[in-house]
């Protein structure tokens, strides 16, 4: 926005043109609501290039989705240089543009007129698989770079917890996770003796060298064990992925969370998706909204819609909902799984960490599988240095009993629940006392100064709230000093 401020006040630029490119429908909504409320720009100068809302590209402001860019934006750039107009093209999710049919949005570019033409690409994740070739030739090379730990330092985002919650498999799914992880020992044992430079099999690139020996080795014994390999993995890797703790999980976790915060659930497959929304819909009715590739355009975006203006306080998705979306008012973030895509990863921190105008936490819950394939720490490449703003806390989850479980925790709230009852509470107090500190373990609170406490306790507007912030209290005054503030 302030780029396009600041060039549209330089000389001979009355006639700019300002190309907007984005991946997703839902993102055109979202730009032009920020150019009205940022630039004060009349609705009547912003144009869209979308499916069948196409308005006449001679409008000051065009954003275009990428499905209909492709084919329509490098000529009515090439119109707007035969009339002398400068174009400004930003790039929004820019890592998107780089392949051979996203790629041809820059067609016009052999024929740009110098000091005519402006470029801006913009992502939390540039570096593609046609970065250097595509992406840096057309848009420019890397100009700025904010990272988390200076966003969090000029108090740009939230600072932000992140709940490791280790879950089990079932009896039948062990099983057959142990049978398949026996198949995969063996098909890669065969494998390394056609191909002994292989190298190991955790390797990141390791599938990417599969497909390799696939797609050009001449010996069909390598060719064989690397297909058989592939199809083990991806059968194992669903049997992780659709673990029937992991819907357990939320729909214990969720009750626990406080009733005002807005919360984004990140899935990986629709059929759990699909299922955890109706689910959470029997408990929560008209609260809950459902988004992923698998419903109507029109239902997703209106579901998306509703959840921005606060209308449904829960919104459960999959990858559809990772890049892009604004949601100034989402403070938890539940990852249902998870894939191994750094990308994603970032992405989906930052649906959660947009500034909301208070000092609360940002939360993230990752569920993941113990004693699996599957990463326990899923933002270990992108925590260092922010010891003073995030905290990392560990849990198990016992989908059993449907309880939560911290060793340090428990050794906190044991003493003062046997030192209560002993003082001759009465069950129903007790009970309240258990209840409360079931909901502190997936927060931060019991991390909070006495101080601050106290300040909770006088300003509670109801009985439970009061109640919540005693049983904290008791937390604070036992665990104080915490010698684990930042890991737990």
């Amino acid at each position: 926005m302030a780029a396009i401020e600041q060039l549209s006040t330089l000389p001979d630029m009355a006639s700019l043109k300002v190309k907007i490119i984005v991946p997703k429908t839902f993102l055109v909504r979202q730009w032009a609501r920020d150019l009205r409320d940022n630039l004060s720009v009349p609705r009547t100068d912003i144009g869209t290039y979308s499916g069948t809302q196409k308005s006449s590209p001679d409008k000051k402001f065009m954003i275009y989705v990428i499905n209909s860019a492709r084919y329509s934006l490098a000529k009515h750039v090439l119109d707007n240089f035969s009339k002398s107009e400068p174009v400004f093209l930003i790039a929004d999710e820019c890592h998107h543009y780089g392949t051979e049919e996203n790629s041809r949005i820059f067609d016009f570019f052999p024929f740009i007129k110098k000091n005519r033409f402006y470029s801006l690409g913009l992502s939390a994740t540039p570096n593609c698989r046609h970065y250097e070739d595509v992406l840096v030739p057309y848009l420019g090379r890397e100009i700025y770079r904010f990272s988390f730990n200076r966003a969090l330092s000029a108090n740009i985002i939230s600072k932000f917890a992140i709940f490791h919650i280790c879950l089990k498999f079932s009896s039948f799914e062990k099983g057959e996770y142990d049978e398949l992880s026996n198949q995969i020992s063996l098909a890669f044992s065969n494998l390394r003796k056609a191909c002994p430079n292989l190298g190991a099999r955790d390797s990141y690139s390791f599938f990417a060298k599969l497909h390799n020996i696939i797609e050009s080795s001449r010996a069909p014994e390598a060719i064989e064990n690397a297909q058989l390999l592939l199809m083990l993995s991806y059968q194992r890797k669903e049997i992780v992925h659709q673990a029937s703790a992991r819907v357990d999980c939320v729909l214990r976790l969720v009750p626990l969370i406080r009733s005002d915060a807005k919360i984004i659930i990140f899935g990986e497959r629709i059929e759990r998706a699909d299922e955890l929304y109706e689910k959470l819909c029997m408990v929560y009715p008209n609260e809950v909204g459902l988004f992923h590739s698998g419903l109507p355009k029109s239902m997703g975006e209106f579901a998306l819609k509703r959840f921005e203006v606060g209308e449904i306080r829960i919104l459960v998705s999959c990858k559809s909902l990772d890049e892009g979306l604004s949601v100034n008012e989402a403070d938890v973030g539940i990852i249902v799984s998870s894939t191994m895509s750094n990308r994603q990863r970032v992405q989906r921190l930052g649906r959660i960490l947009r500034k909301k105008g208070t000092d609360r936490l940002a939360y993230f819950y990752y569920l993941y599988i113990g004693d699996t394939t599957e990463e326990s720490d899923i933002l270990r490449d992108h925590l260092s240095g922010l010891d003073r703003h995030v905290s990392v806390i560990d849990l198990q989850y016992d989908d059993k009993l449907g309880q939560f479980y911290n060793n340090y925790y428990d050794k906190l709230t044991k003493p003062i629940v046997e030192q209560v009852m002993e003082n001759g509470w009465v069950s129903a107090a007790v009970s309240e006392l258990l209840r409360n500190f079931n909901k502190g373990l997936i927060t931060c609170d019991w991390w909070m100064t006495e101080e601050t406490c106290l300040e909770h306790i006088r300003e509670a507007k109801d009985k439970a709230t009061r109640n919540y912030y005693v049983a904290m209290l008791y937390l604070v005054r036992s665990n104080a000093p915490n010698p684990l503030r930042h890991k737990s």
